[in-house]
């Protein structure tokens, strides 16, 4: 089928690159008790998407602060993602998704390590369900300094003891 369909081909193709890529990363970070991974990232491995073509990771960390108004969620590229990540990130790649009681942060294809550029994922921060409800349209988002801070008006004013319940 695929000689005759070059799409279905193609598809293959990037799915089998992708899984390899994912076996790798995989492969790679794994490092005895007490160590750091040898990819060089503080995250878990990059598995591959649902459609099979593409690499996901989890942001594992990132900061929160409570205003009376409105929170922010912050993530520092070298510190949350891998040192020197920030070089390979532009505002372009930010995708941010704000409803009412959840936010998705997506840092579209960036490499997973600085060991290996060339392997792109989709990095990723799903928060759900927030503390409290948030005017989505309000939602701002900067990126300086290789880090990218996400600032969510609250529906009612007060306190959050955490970002996430």
């Amino acid at each position: 089928l695929a000689q005759r369909f070059p799409l279905l081909r193609e598809q293959q193709e990037r799915a089998q690159a992708v899984a390899e890529a994912a076996r790798a990363t995989a492969e790679a970070s794994r490092a005895t008790p007490g160590t750091a991974p040898a990819t060089g990232s503080r995250a878990m491995p990059a598995v591959a998407a649902a459609g099979g073509d593409r690499l996901v990771k989890t942001i594992e960390h990132y900061t929160f602060a409570d205003g009376e108004d409105e929170v922010s969620f912050g993530v520092s590229f070298d510190t949350h993602l891998w040192d020197g990540a920030s070089r390979y990130i532009k505002e372009e790649q930010v995708r941010v998704d704000s409803r009412a009681t959840s936010l998705e942060i997506i840092l579209v294809d960036v490499p997973v390590s600085d060991r290996s550029p060339e392997v792109l994922a989709d990095w990723r921060l799903p928060l759900s369900p927030l503390f409290g409800r948030v005017e989505p349209t309000l939602t701002t988002r900067r990126v300086r300094n290789g880090k990218l801070t996400i600032k969510l008006a609250k529906s009612k004013a007060g306190a959050w003891k955490k970002g996430v319940k």
